[in-house]
């Protein structure tokens, strides 16, 4: 099932080298982080000089520049929505817990567009490490959302004697 998006936001997607292009927004939450982790695809603003960062800032947090590749999820009927997660350059502190399977990290990515930061135009939530793998200097991460059809549901009828909440 697709998502619905603005006329702009296509527009702007499609266009090669526009000004008003897109930046994707990932948020990492780990029990073992001392606070999330925001990473963005851009860098929008220089948030430091000493020593030289660059970054997004979108509704009032601050999401910092760092190189990274990845296909926007895609929402398929027979597939839950996932993608990979490529980083080139990343710190050694945090390989190891990104990398834990113990405890996968969540992944949250979200699209905006550079000429509205605090819009956002793709949301994707509760997107959990499926599987990881170092290429050289590279960290590859495979995250996705849990497929819809496994998630529990009630079973039998709704009549009203089981549900008398759903029946006035």
């Amino acid at each position: 099932m697709g998502r619905y998006v603005s006329l702009n936001f296509r527009i702007d997607a499609r266009t090669p080298a526009n000004p008003n292009g897109f930046v994707y927004l990932v948020r990492a939450e780990h029990p073992l982080l001392p606070e999330d982790l925001l990473l963005s695809t851009d860098p929008t603003v220089r948030l430091s000089d000493d020593p030289l960062e660059y970054g997004t800032v979108h509704q009032e947090e601050t999401y910092k520049f760092l190189l990274m590749g990845f296909v926007a999820p895609d929402d398929t009927e027979d597939a839950a929505p996932g993608t990979e997660l490529v980083f080139p350059n990343l710190g050694s502190n945090l390989i190891p817990i990104l990398r834990s399977t113990v405890q996968p990290t969540i992944f949250t990515i979200r699209a905006v567009r550079m000429n509205a930061l605090d819009v956002i135009e793709l949301d994707w939530t509760d997107m959990r490490q499926v599987r990881s793998a170092g290429r050289g200097d590279q960290l590859l991460l495979t995250i996705a959302r849990d497929d819809p059809e496994l998630q529990p549901a009630i079973e039998g009828r709704q009549t009203a004697n089981r549900f008398r909440g759903l029946h006035r």
